[in-house]
């Protein structure tokens, strides 16, 4: 599994006492969005890890020193780790990424815990190929990318070596909701539809108490494939939208052909029909005996 991108690496240990209750700092900020957090069996962060297919820490790279950065220049290595924009296209190997992320945890120790990422499967969802991802960055980390590049390791190990053939993301309806979104929606993630009033929620922080909608957002393995050669991806949820209305649009001019039900009338036609109804019944009261 690839652990290491251009700014983070993911981790499975707490490295300090601190790092710890950092961690359930970033397990109450994930409840506010998460749907899998909102409803594992216990509202317990060490539990709903155990759920988890897997569950990473997202470690802020620390800058290498000056005369890490010399011997890096002097000396160079083929085993460097891949960078972040050739991620989705690495082979992987999990006997090679040891080799592939030495020099680089080297020279960029794992400075700060700033985020975390799931992949959660549940017993329904594994012989459907199916598995839910979430992620959270704390706030003084957010817009920096992080959590792109943390959806991004995990999609790899996904789609790559587990070879799922859908991942999803179940958004709650809260208030920080659009930036879960955008971030999904720019990464090629499909919006699939909204379950209304699905979860109850109790009144929390930021939050009152009531039902709340549920968004769907989900990217299946041939997308991931063709995210690599297509440029035009979808970068704000307007443009998303935009996408989806002329996809559905087409799907309805299908159907149409098919079925010969709808078709377009041009007001003038509809005229036109109405005068020649008209002129057939002045010629039926013309040679009406009656």
């Amino acid at each position: 599994m690839l652990t290491s991108s251009k700014d983070i690496t993911l981790s499975t240990n707490l490295d300090t006492p601190s790092c710890n209750s950092k961690a359930w700092k970033l397990w109450d900020e994930l409840q506010k969005t998460s749907l899998d957090a909102i409803q594992a069996s216990t509202p317990n962060f060490t539990s709903f890890g155990e759920e988890c297919l897997h569950l990473a820490y997202i470690y802020l790279k620390k800058p290498p020193t000056d005369e890490e950065a010399s011997c890096s220049s002097v000396e160079p290595s083929n085993s460097a780790a891949p960078e972040y924009t050739n991620a989705d296209r690495h082979d992987l190997d999990y006997s090679a990424w040891p080799l592939e992320n030495e020099r680089a945890t080297n020279l960029s120790t794992p400075q700060s815990l700033i985020g975390l990422v799931y992949m959660k499967a549940g017993l329904s969802n594994v012989p459907a190929g199916e598995v839910d991802i979430g992620v959270v960055i704390d706030p003084e980390h957010r817009r920096c990318g992080y959590a792109g590049q943390a959806v991004v390791l995990m999609l790899n190990w996904a789609f790559e070596e587990l070879r799922f053939h859908r991942v999803q993301a179940a958004i709650v309806d809260t208030v920080d909701k659009e930036a879960v979104h955008m971030l999904f929606t720019s990464l090629g993630f499909q919006h699939e539809g909204i379950r209304r009033r699905s979860v109850y929620l109790p009144p929390g922080e930021e939050r009152a108490e009531g039902w709340c909608d549920v968004t769907y957002l989900a990217m299946l393995d041939t997308e991931w494939i063709l995210r690599s050669y297509i440029r035009d991806t979808p970068r704000t949820v307007w443009d998303e939208l935009l996408v989806r209305h002329s996809r559905e649009r087409e799907e309805l001019v299908k159907w149409d052909e098919k079925r010969r039900r709808l078709r377009k009338t041009a007001s003038t036609e509809t005229i036109k029909r109405t005068e020649n109804v008209e002129k057939q019944r002045e010629h039926v009261d013309d040679i009406s005996p009656f």
